[in-house]
């Protein structure tokens, strides 16, 4: 009866100690063999291979009434024929980990390893001259760019020219480098990897690897913006450039990602139609197919900008219709540059500014035409005269600034003109001299200053990358209310404006005079008056005050900010705000963004976000009494969100801070499009044209050869006749 008692048996340490490939499983609850479990080849095991293994193998030992004796688990397991060739597996993978040179299959493989840096070694250096021509903006093909590189017979021909990039190369070979030498000269004529088919190929891999760090960036940051424009290049096609705007790091970027000819989709004109129209939803749908072709997502996107024709801003068939709805969290944000030009283009109503620019233009392009001129020009200023730039706004503001500035210089050279033998230009140069001397072209010129002097900063600002929706409506605002107390003020500060003008007018040998009042008058300003300075004061400051404020409030409305209750984020807005505001303001954007915080029921979203707003504003009121400085922009303040604290708020903060304000970045994209597509070189690909604007754009993006190589190795192009990777 004692021994029918339940005895419990345990594995000890000796059991482990004498049987070296016995493990202990704690979560199993039982013993393995480790080397079985890891390496038995088969499901089966016995003298006829007809054994189930289980025990030890696939299944943990759980009885330890039997280990040890003559039929113990333990000493049969250790004497099967499987378990002795999975030992002998598992200490052939330990010794290959150990000592891998000794490993067969490697010393077997080591001279293919061999062979495949050796072709790595050869392709390097015409990888690297493919990047220095592409970072410094240089053509790579030339007229003739075929056949050997290097001659074997004669030395090459002095009078060809096949392009830099061969010329680089040989330059390379000659400068020392022994290994693109021997690659030249030992390899055929089909195996080089100089050809214009593998220029393409291996640009095509430089750019997608700056493009692969630039999606990677726009992933972090977990929201973006786009921004796009569309131009026609020197070969008279369509080029589409697309921007992304996004915080990285705590700073803003906007960065180039790739051009596309729009007319290229065969699903994008009707070929049947005798006017190929590009339209707002053939826009808008190549714009998306970019996006996805990204692999970005467009619940991501939280902001489009574009100019302001209707091709894009069309409500019904728009650009930015179509792509807001792939993307429901976008929104438009029409670019304030566009718009700040389109007010100070008002001005042309008034006449005498009308006039004044015309006489403006005319005498900058007489110098401009003409080298015999420009040097009297220079030899009298010390200078050219800036132009009026279509394309670039501050250089308008600069030029009139700089022509009213340098008047009495350009007198000075058009009387000398006039005098000379040459009939075309002295009397040319004798009409518009007559013209500076007008009152009303003086005046004109003096109040244009004054008024591009105060909207300068603001177009400065307006084509930086890091500003904000928030600091573009406060400096809008502060320009807006300058202007205002100019018009309410106006005799008070017209009277200066009179006085400089009179001093110029002295400095040209005239005088302001009052123009004759007639009862009718048609053609010119005819206010009725009894001095020069109240005569220009009505008919030209007034009315060009009065135009450039009217349009500047008409364009600049709160619907242009588009998102105007993200800025109660903002520590200087909230601070003012109030209870009530506070809760629509939470309620109107948890319904907005409800997808990108995470939240799946709007209501429960907005109480949580009211929640963070009262923490936010306890947080600055307390830092304000403490003399700590208040966040101005977007970037500031998000850079102070403690995400953990207050991951709603930091989200809006950086829609706030993505949000673009003007499609600069996307008009300097076709300057880089004007230095690479030439007169010269005007053919060429989407995807070379690509490569070459992102290594040109993007140079503080290193691009490693070697990834690269694996990149040009494993990608889809062809069947190769040398192996690059392992």
């Amino acid at each position: 009866k004692e021994r029918q008692k339940d005895e419990k048996r345990y594995v000890g340490h000796s059991h482990l100690s004498k049987f070296k490939w016995l493990v202990l499983s704690d979560s199993h609850k039982g013993l393995y063999c480790k080397y079985c479990a890891l390496f038995t080849t088969g499901s089966v095991g016995g003298y006829q291979k007809n054994i189930p293994l289980q025990k030890l193998v696939t299944k943990p030992l759980t009885s330890f009434a039997k280990l040890l004796g003559k039929d113990g688990d333990l000493p049969v397991h250790d004497a099967s024929k499987y378990h002795k060739e999975a030992m002998q597996a598992g200490k052939n993978f330990l010794a290959c980990v150990r000592a891998p040179e000794k490993d067969v299959a490697n010393q077997i493989c080591s001279q293919r390893i061999h062979q495949v840096n050796d072709n790595r070694n050869r392709l390097l250096p015409i990888i690297e001259s493919i990047i220095f021509l592409g970072r410094q903006g240089i053509p790579l093909r030339g007229h003739r760019d075929d056949g050997t590189l290097l001659e074997r017979s004669s030395e090459p021909s002095l009078t060809s020219n096949e392009g830099n990039f061969r010329e680089i190369l040989r330059f390379r070979v000659s400068s020392g480098d022994t290994e693109l030498q021997k690659h030249l000269a030992s390899t055929s004529s089909r195996a080089t990897y100089i050809s214009k088919t593998t220029q393409n190929e291996l640009i095509k891999c430089c750019g997608d690897k700056v493009l692969a760090t630039l999606i990677q960036w726009v992933h972090e940051s977990g929201a973006y913006s786009i921004m796009f424009d569309e131009t026609t290049d020197v070969s008279h096609t369509s080029q589409l450039s697309l921007v992304l705007r996004y915080v990285h790091k705590n700073m803003v970027r906007e960065d180039f990602v790739q051009f596309v000819d729009p007319r290229s989709d065969s699903d994008a004109l009707d070929v049947s139609v005798t006017e190929p129209i590009l339209t707002g939803k053939v826009l808008g749908e190549r714009v998306v197919k970019m996006l996805k072709g990204l692999g970005l997502d467009l619940e991501r996107c939280v902001g489009v900008a574009t100019d302001g024709c209707s091709v894009m801003v069309s409500e019904l068939c728009g650009a930015v219709s179509e792509i807001k709805r792939c993307a429901p969290n976008a929104v438009h944000c029409p670019c304030f540059n566009h718009a700040l030009n389109l007010s100070l283009s008002k001005s042309s109503r008034v006449q005498a500014v009308r006039n004044a620019v015309g006489i403006m233009k005319e005498i900058i392009s007489f110098f401009t035409a003409s080298p015999k001129r420009n040097i009297v020009l220079k030899n009298a200023l010390g200078h050219q005269l800036k132009g009026l730039c279509e394309t670039r706004w501050v250089e308008r503001h600069d030029s009139v600034i700089q022509f009213r500035d340098s008047l009495g210089c350009v007198s000075t050279a058009l009387d000398a003109i006039a005098s000379w033998r040459e009939m075309q230009s002295a009397a040319k140069a004798k009409a518009v001299r007559v013209s500076l001397g007008y009152g009303e072209f003086l005046m004109a010129i003096v109040c244009l200053s004054d008024l591009l002097a105060h909207t300068l900063p603001l177009s400065r600002l307006y084509q930086k990358e890091c500003v904000d929706v928030h600091t573009a409506r406060n400096t809008l605002t502060d320009t807006i209310a300058v202007l205002t107390a100019q018009r309410q003020n106006c005799e008070e500060v017209f009277r200066p404006l009179y006085e400089q003008a009179v001093a110029l007018a002295d400095e040209l040998d005239t005088e302001l005079k009052l123009p004759r009042i007639t009862k009718r008058q048609t053609h010119r300003s005819n206010p009725p008056a009894l001095d020069p300075e109240s005569f220009y004061r009505t008919s030209v400051y007034i009315p060009l005050l009065d135009n450039v404020l009217a349009d500047l409030r008409s364009r600049f409305t709160e619907e242009t900010f588009g998102v105007c209750e993200l800025f109660v984020f903002m520590p200087s807005q909230l601070l003012h705000a109030t209870r009530e505001n506070e809760a629509r303001v939470a309620t109107d954007i948890a319904r907005r963004y409800c997808s990108l915080i995470g939240g799946s029921h709007a209501p429960i979203t907005a109480k949580v976000i009211q929640a963070e707003l009262r923490l936010w504003r306890e947080k600055w009121k307390r830092e304000s009494e403490d003399g700590a400085d208040i966040p101005s922009t977007a970037v500031q303040a998000l850079y102070m969100c403690d995400g953990e604290v207050f991951p709603s708020i930091r989200t809006f903060l950086q829609i706030l801070a993505t949000l673009p304000v003007s499609v600069a970045s996307a008009e300097r994209s076709f300057s880089t499009l004007r230095r690479l597509k030439t007169w010269l070189r005007s053919q060429m690909s989407d995807a070379r044209l690509t490569g070459l604007a992102l290594l040109h754009t993007h140079r503080d993006i290193s691009v490693d050869c070697g990834k690269v190589i694996d990149r040009f190795a494993n990608g889809n192009h062809g069947r190769r006749r040398l192996e690059f990777v392992v």
